[in-house]
């Protein structure tokens, strides 16, 4: 009689980690504080922050520190989002 021995494989489920957000940012236009918007969300990222390309659902803030009615600022503005224009000063209340 043959024996057959098998291997117990285990998988390792995977532990969904759910990182609290401060809020969703959403950057448009030239800054004035920062030299790119990619320094900005380094920075906003480090703050706790959620940065975003788009104006989604989700976003709470908007970054406007050019003052140009974008169509990024009008969408915001519609979705009843807090728009900011001094990034340093935002990230420096919370």
């Amino acid at each position: 009689m043959n024996t057959i021995s098998f291997l117990s494989l285990t998988r390792r489920k995977k532990k969904s980690v759910k990182i609290e957000s401060k809020g969703v940012v959403c950057i448009t236009g030239k800054l004035k504080s920062y030299p790119n918007k990619s320094a900005a969300q380094a920075v906003l990222e480090k703050a706790g922050y959620t940065v975003k390309g788009t104006v989604t659902n989700a976003v709470t803030v908007l970054v406007n520190e050019s003052g140009i009615e974008s169509a990024k600022t009008t969408n915001a503005r519609a979705k009843g989002v807090r728009i900011i224009t001094n990034l340093k000063a935002f990230i420096k209340e919370t």
